[in-house]
């Protein structure tokens, strides 16, 4: 990936959860004691912040660092997900096929008892 790819794919996902979050460009810059220029910069794509400053939006936004660096999907069908569901579908694509078998076992368990989360059947 380029520089200016990087710089592209940072930009886009920092905007997009500034605005998720409800605040202004300034509010947050002034949260994370950065100078509201500095923060415009990188939602421009003109610079890139040093990796510990990511890490400091990262836990500002209370996510994980990659959500930051990582692209978004690009489908209109993508599916929006909370920080806390994301953190679990990274964990459970990294498990090992015995946990991921035990994981839906337990929903299924877990949808016998409740009812929810069942799908219709064809």
């Amino acid at each position: 990936m380029t520089d200016k790819e990087q710089k592209e794919i940072f930009a886009d996902n920092l905007l997009f959860y500034i605005r998720r979050s409800g605040k202004d460009q300034k509010q947050v810059a002034l949260d994370l004691d950065i100078k509201p220029t500095t923060l415009n910069q990188w939602v421009r794509g003109i610079s890139l912040p040093s990796v510990a400053t990511i890490k400091k939006i990262a836990e500002y936004f209370d996510m994980p660092f990659s959500m930051l660096v990582d692209r978004r999907g690009t489908s209109s069908t993508d599916m929006l997900v909370s920080f806390e569901e994301y953190e679990l579908i990274v964990e459970y694509r990294n498990s090992d096929e015995d946990t991921k078998r035990m994981v839906k076992r337990l929903l299924a368990y877990y949808e016998g008892l409740t009812g929810k989360g069942k799908r219709k059947e064809d």
